[in-house]
């Protein structure tokens, strides 16, 4: 049996969600989570370590997929004034580039068409810098962890949603995302950098 791992790397805890099965037919095996431990150590390195505790406990050559965190990027909603999909995939970069932050050769888009109207295309792009990307993929690459997608964790939010427009928030220990979905599709992303750990901190100050 081939095994495939969704692997969420939070600020309090990795968890991960475990499908076993062949000939591209998956079913969900169960969920696992390691508590990141406290300590004066920097997040990242603790995360490391109850990641790598989590992956010692998974089945070998076990595929993987890593959420990426929308914190490390941005969106946009963009609407491109043409239809022709060539065209999109031809123009999207040069249509953008005076839109970031970023010269367009640091970084890697992403895009998703939303609608395809008469005579616009209405499109949700991810726009992340490639330092960003590939300090990621560094540091799971130094964990033998090779991952065959990194979907952004915001996006996968929609797959939550069965309504035709719905609103997701998602409250983690460091970071609130909002996500309004269109027939399960994250069409408008916004992060809030605050979550329910520094809650727990306002309150053990006034306590």
């Amino acid at each position: 049996m081939a095994h495939i791992v969704g692997i969420d790397i939070g600020a309090d805890s990795i968890k991960a969600a475990l499908f076993e099965g062949s000939l591209g037919r998956y079913n969900l095996k169960g969920f696992q989570e390691e508590v990141i431990p406290d300590g004066e150590e920097p997040l990242d390195e603790r995360q490391d370590r109850a990641l790598e505790n989590l992956i010692g406990s998974l089945p070998k050559d076990t595929r993987s997929y890593v959420a990426y965190p929308y914190h490390k990027l941005s969106s946009k909603h963009v609407t491109l004034p043409f239809t022709d999909q060539k065209k999109v995939e031809q123009t999207l970069a040069f249509y953008i580039e005076d839109q970031i932050p970023f010269d367009i050769d640091e970084v890697i888009l992403s895009h998703r068409v939303l609608e395809i109207k008469e005579k616009d295309t209405d499109i949700f792009l991810a726009v992340c810098p490639k330092n960003a990307l590939q300090q990621n993929l560094d540091r799971l690459s130094a964990m033998n962890i090779n991952p065959e997608m990194l979907p952004i964790d915001a996006d996968l939010l929609g797959n939550c949603c069965t309504e035709d427009y719905e609103i997701i928030i998602d409250i983690g220990h460091s970071r609130v995302l909002c996500v309004l979905t269109k027939e399960s599709k994250a069409i408008l992303v916004r992060s809030l950098r605050h979550g329910v750990g520094q809650f727990h901190d306002v309150i053990r100050e006034h306590h």
